[in-house]
């Protein structure tokens, strides 16, 4: 394939889940049963819940009810809230770190899986190949950047994305991330399994998340955004 071809198709790569995302289905809110199994020195941990995610708020809502009564909010400017019903008590982070608009939940609903929400963190694109049918892009952060992370390699097939991995300085993995098992949310193809694999000091923990029951707009489970943290709640404030 010639070189403009290539950057042709990656082109539309990058455009194609706004193209989606630009049809007339409107996502207002969004919730869907998750569970997720992790896998760490030999433990097994399995928990469950509802997660929810409300466009016009930028908020993302994760009641876990399995194996402990939880609740975490998180807002789009990063701030954080872990509610703990059984002693009523919230552990408040202002600046955790994360945001709404900083997942792959964000990036699958927002038409920005071309780069997975890279371009926004200043990464740019350095090389970019086929193999198989699959189409891979390496990713290097910017200069505010650059001492601390290496490259992002990004997998695409048929448009979709299906692999992230992150990279530290010395080109050892810090994160893969597996995207499969697609369904669609209106037009918009979103992967029911995430599988993440973290490595960490000679040991790596592995994540597989599930989701069913996806629910749009009027049809969402109201209750989760209903909810409201008691006033009397123990506060724990993380700086």
């Amino acid at each position: 394939m010639s070189l403009k071809s290539f950057r042709i198709f990656f082109i539309l790569i990058c455009i194609a889940g706004t193209v989606v995302a630009s049809y007339p289905q409107v996502i207002q809110t969004i919730t869907m049963k998750v569970t997720a199994k992790a896998l760490n020195k030999g433990r097994n941990v399995t928990s469950s819940g509802t997660l929810g995610y409300n466009s016009s708020g930028g908020m993302m809502i994760t009641h876990f009810d399995s194996p402990k009564d939880n609740w975490i909010f998180l807002n789009s400017k990063g701030e954080l809230r872990i509610y703990d019903p059984g002693s009523n008590s919230v552990i408040i982070e202002p600046n955790s770190g994360a945001t709404s608009k900083a997942n792959y939940m964000y990036y699958f609903l927002n038409g920005q899986t071309g780069d997975m929400g890279l371009k926004a963190l200043g990464f740019s694109v350095t090389d970019s190949r086929f193999e198989d049918g699959l189409v891979i892009t390496t990713w290097m952060p910017p200069s505010v950047m650059a001492g601390m992370m290496g490259k992002v390699e990004l997998v695409h097939e048929n448009y979709r994305p299906i692999y992230t991995g992150w990279y530290d300085l010395h080109e050892q993995c810090l994160l893969k991330t597996y995207y499969s098992d697609y369904t669609l949310i209106g037009n918009i193809a979103f992967p029911q399994t995430v599988t993440e694999i973290r490595f960490a000091q000679g040991d790596s923990t592995i994540e597989k998340k599930t989701y069913s029951d996806i629910k749009l707009n009027s049809e969402s489970e109201q209750l989760l955004f209903d909810f409201r943290i008691p006033q009397n709640a123990k506060i724990i404030t993380h700086n």
